[in-house]
């Protein structure tokens, strides 16, 4: 586990109007606020099981699809993190006692490492509902 980032300032505003009215009130820099320590979860990657002189790296076939072109932001890059928890306290009044935690985003990356023409996938639900299973199944 590898620390990614310092305390640090954030950038982050806070609305002016305190009385919880909903309207939206003068915006400011929050100075002096800062976070601690964020600590990144390695997820198992494809190279940490395959030596990286075995794969060959490709275009995405989202690229190629004439029905669908990716906006600038679509692929998520190896820096794109979702913190555990997202929900800080900016007054500090209730300090969190749990550890601030980072993972890897899951998505659509620009390069994939396996030929398309030769994947067989299976697709496998425990019961209930998939929403968007078909968007998927099509993608497949």
């Amino acid at each position: 586990m590898a620390g990614i980032s310092s305390p640090e300032t954030a950038n982050v505003t806070i609305n002016k109007d305190n009385n919880n009215s909903g309207a939206v009130g003068e915006e400011v820099a929050a100075e002096g606020l800062s976070f601690s320590a964020v600590t990144l979860r390695k997820l198992p990657h494809l190279t940490d099981y395959l030596p990286k002189s075995d794969l060959q790296a490709r275009p995405n076939p989202l690229e190629r699809n004439e029905f669908f072109h990716p906006t600038e932001g679509f692929y998520i890059l190896s820096s794109d993190v979702i913190l555990r928890q997202i929900v800080y306290d900016l007054s500090g009044t209730f300090p969190s006692t749990f550890p601030r935690l980072a993972y890897h985003r899951a998505g659509p990356r620009r390069d994939i490492y396996f030929d398309p023409a030769n994947v067989r996938v299976a697709i496998v639900t425990c019961g209930g509902l998939c929403p968007g299973m078909n968007t998927v199944i099509r993608e497949l």
